[in-house]
């Protein structure tokens, strides 16, 4: 039978000297080495499946005699049988659930401890409906396992803790997909008898596996529960600006989704359909959404903003029963109060510059209607998008220098009116 050997090196010091000690351990099996706990004195746990081909034996920096000595758990200890070769000690018939340490020169080594395992055995899993809700699941676990306990030197009682692995699907957002993507999760968790977990975005069964050691020799006891019926709801929401290219609209500093009205935006929702069975777009000038002004009913919206100051919108969707109801997020659009401004004088036809056509500075104009007039109250020009002017053509020639006149009608957001008329002055032109 081939047994595999595991090493574990010590280093410690003493007033007179140092020297390194090395515990090495081999069983039929895997040995699954486990850190002492903090205070325990022990260096090392070596849990083994159990005392089949078990060997254990020291070597020490020097051919000085060695004594090694056992304990269980109370304080006491005894000498054990060794056979000495050079400076390596093979500890005969070495035993489990037992510490042992060796003395050499006046000085001891920080003891080891041989555990042997005593197999879990999971025997159910189950989703308790009464204990759980849209953010945590309660699972109740039925197993039975003894303690695994090992003790210090001085007595003192410790227990490495069991751990199950608990599986089960869920969705997630996966921005390749531009969607919500079935997927499993896979957690260790403490062997309670009763573990919350994040409720799962889609049906699934709970797998559970156990312990850690049982997995480390491939032994693992395992449980599949009955198909869950999940209630648990989640969605992600986008919303993105539609940008106007136009040079004599004055910009915002408010940031993202703010600026001159009217603010068109596209907003996209996305959930883990088909748990989802109601979603909506609702928009309200309060934060709390006492007061909805509107409310849209599908996934995909683009909206015009035309009122000044701020305006909410939210995504939120729910199940079929709405016991799970989740606003997804929230967003604030903010319409910058209006202004429009009207330059005097601008020269068509040149060859360069930023004053060839006639028109208007704005922000937050949602309404406008511009008119052009020669001298004699002929009307030459008339247009409607304040992000477009007069080129200072009349029936495709650049009309002669001299005054003009305009009449603007307008409205800005909260609706603020603008009835303007003035005169423009149109320089120098090439004909």
């Amino acid at each position: 039978m081939n047994r595999i050997f595991l090493t574990y090196t010590i280093l410690l010091f003493s007033a007179v000297n140092l020297f390194a000690q090395t515990w090495s351990i081999g069983s039929s099996a895997q040995v699954y080495p486990y850190e002492g706990a903090a205070g325990s004195g022990l260096d090392k746990i070596y849990v083994v499946k159990n005392k089949a081909g078990l060997t254990l034996s020291y070597e020490s920096f020097n051919n000085d005699p060695i004594s090694v000595y056992s304990f269980t758990y109370d304080a006491s200890s005894e000498p054990v049988e060794v056979t000495q070769n050079g400076n390596r000690v093979f500890i005969n018939n070495p035993q489990v659930n037992t510490g042992y340490f060796i003395e050499q020169n006046g000085a001891s080594s920080s003891p080891v401890w041989i555990m042997s395992h005593t197999p879990i055995v999971i025997n159910s899993v189950n989703a308790d409906e009464s204990l759980s809700d849209c953010d945590l699941t309660r699972l109740i676990i039925d197993f039975t396992a003894s303690d695994l306990a090992y003790y210090s030197r001085s007595g003192n009682r410790y227990t490495i803790q069991r751990y199950l692995d608990v599986s089960y699907n869920t969705m997630e957002w996966k921005d390749k997909q531009s969607g919500f993507v079935v997927c499993a999760v896979n957690l260790p968790e403490r062997a309670y008898r009763e573990i919350n977990i994040s409720s799962p975005y889609c049906d699934t069964e709970f797998i559970v596996k156990g312990d850690q050691f049982q997995k480390f020799w491939n032994e693992e006891s395992k449980v599949v529960s009955e198909l869950y019926h999940a209630k648990a709801v989640t969605g992600k929401a986008v919303a993105t600006q539609i940008v106007r290219d136009s040079g004599n609209e004055l910009e915002s500093q408010g940031g993202e989704l703010s600026g001159s009205a009217p603010i068109d935006v596209s907003f996209s929702g996305y959930s883990n359909y088909p748990l989802t069975t109601y979603q909506a777009w609702q928009i309200s000038k309060d934060i709390s959404f006492e007061s909805i002004e509107a409310s849209y009913g599908e996934t995909d919206l683009e909206y015009s903003f035309t009122d000044e100051g701020i305006t909410y919108v939210r995504f939120i969707i729910s199940n079929a029963d709405s016991s799970c109801e989740n606003v997804v997020e929230m967003f604030t659009i903010s319409a910058s109060e209006s202004s429009l401004e009207v330059p005097n004088v601008f020269t068509p036809g040149a060859s360069s510059g930023n004053n060839l056509e006639f028109k208007v500075v704005y922000r937050s104009i949602v309404k406008f209607e511009a008119w052009i007039f020669n001298r004699w109250g002929n009307e030459l020009f008339h247009w409607t998008d304040p992000a477009k002017g007069w080129d200072g053509k009349y029936k495709g020639k650049i009309v002669p220098t001299g005054a003009y006149y305009y009449v603007i009608k307008a409205e800005g957001v909260g609706g603020k009116r603008y009835n303007l008329k003035g005169d423009i002055n149109v320089l120098s032109t090439n004909k």
